[in-house]
Order: structure tokens, then sequence, then C-alpha cells
């Protein structure tokens, strides 16, 4: 190893394995000390690059982490101001610190600023990789959940309904990844009380839990369950009643195969 001072490189990457190997501890306010000295140290590293964005999210994540988020908003920023002076104002490098300003936000029930950075971040990425990108999916579904948490339900409907076209278009009808597009659709419809929207998505995610599990998996209860009360709230109280019975069917076998 060399002496510090004379290899600014080594020495900053010294500082991040330190930090990280004290945040796998949950020692957040040792991890943030140790971030900041590496934030310092990469400071000095010239060009400036995706070495001090970096260094500067992961302090952002530790004071995340650690609950202080008027901290870690002021670090994202940071990332962010110096993403754009190092890749442009308008690159998709941007997407990371705005995603991180946006769950940031999120996480304080903090909707307004949240619906502002992942829509930016969506702005930047379907102006770069087009309207089928996984990327582009992938900020849809951030922004659909800040509308979904101040229940803003007609703007959440048309990101979660993009978000699976694009995961149709990407792998298929059928594939597994659209389970988790069809469980948000159907659970946002939920939350707004059209339980006949919620319906299809919900049956259409029972029918690849099927494909994917086999029809007498155990995994597949809690979709039985959320499907039975959709059905009870329409009023198909016997098609209800046959799902939970089917649901307890494979509770109880699952029960005695752990005896």
């Amino acid at each position: 190893m060399s002496a510090p001072g004379k290899n600014p490189e080594a020495d900053w990457q010294a500082a991040v394995d330190a930090g990280l190997a004290v945040m796998r501890t949950g020692n957040f306010d040792e991890g943030q000390a140790r971030f900041r000295t590496a934030v310092a140290l990469a400071e000095k590293l010239q060009p400036r690059d995706w070495r001090l964005i970096r260094t500067i999210g992961q302090l952002g994540a530790m004071y995340q982490n650690g609950q202080k988020f008027a901290e870690a908003a002021a670090e994202f920023q940071r990332q962010l101001a110096v993403t754009a002076e190092v890749y442009g104002a308008e690159s998709p490098e941007n997407e990371d610190p705005l995603t991180r300003l946006g769950s940031n936000a999120l996480l304080q029930h903090d909707y307004v600023s949240a619906e502002r950075d992942y829509s930016r971040a969506l702005e930047l990425t379907e102006k770069t990789f087009g309207p089928i990108n996984w990327r582009v999916k992938g900020s849809l579904d951030l922004l659909a959940e800040a509308y979904v948490g101040r229940r803003d339900f007609q703007k959440a409907e048309p990101c979660l309904q993009r978000a699976l076209a694009i995961d149709e278009a990407l792998y298929g009808a059928d594939n597994s990844n659209l389970r988790i597009d069809n469980l948000r659709l159907g659970d946002m419809y939920s939350k707004w009380g059209k339980f006949d929207k919620a319906e299809p998505y919900y049956r259409k995610l029972l029918a690849l839990e099927e494909k994917d599990f086999g029809a007498d998996n155990p995994r597949l209860c809690p979709t039985l369950e959320v499907l039975a009360t959709v059905l009870t709230n329409l009023g198909h109280i016997d098609e209800a009643q046959q799902l939970r019975k089917r649901s307890k069917v494979l509770m109880m076998a699952m029960n005695q195969r752990r005896q």
C-alpha cells in the first residue's frame, strides 16, 4: 500500500472501501464520517468524473439510511450538479441523482417534489432511449408511485399502463416480468375503488403465477385472497368463496408438509 498522499486515487478507494465496510455493520454515523472523507478525497481527483459523482451519491445514501433526509437531499443535489457539469444537463446520467432525490422526497411523503424529480428523470431517459426501454419503464413506475402516494390515480393510471405495455413489448405478454406490472395496476385500481378495472389485472397476475409456480403452489395464496376481495366487492360472492377455499387448501397443504 502506498503512503497516504502519494497516491490520491488509492487513498480515495481505501476511504470508500472503509465506508462500505462500516455501512455493512449498520453504523450509519461512522459510515457518514468515512464517506465524507471519501468525498473530500474524490474532490481532489482530476478530472472530475464518475468517482466523485458516485461517492457523493454514496454519502447521500448513508444520510438517507440514517434518516437524515435533509442532509441526504443536499448531497443528491450536489451529485446532480456535478453530473450535469461532467456529462451535460441533458445527459441520461442525471437520471440517477434525480431518482435518488425523488426517492428521498417520497420517504418523507413529499409527493410534489418526488413527482418533479421523477418526471425529469423520465424526460431524460425517454429522450435518450426512446419510448420502449427498461429505463423508461423504471421511471414510469417511480412516477406512478408518487402519484399513488398522493392518491392522484388519474395520473398514475397512464404511467402504469405504459409500464405494462413496455414490458409486454420487451418480453412478451406471458413473461414473468409482467407479474409486478399487473400487481401494481390491480392495487392502484383497488385503492381507487375501481374494482371492475382491478379484476382483470389480478386475474392475469394469478395466471402468470400459476404458469411460473404451478397451480398448487401456496405462493398463489396472496393473489387468490386479493382477487377474492375484489370479487366480493363486485358482488361475485360464490367465486370469491371458491378462491378463498382454494387458498385455504393450499395453506393447509403447506403446513402439513412442514410438520
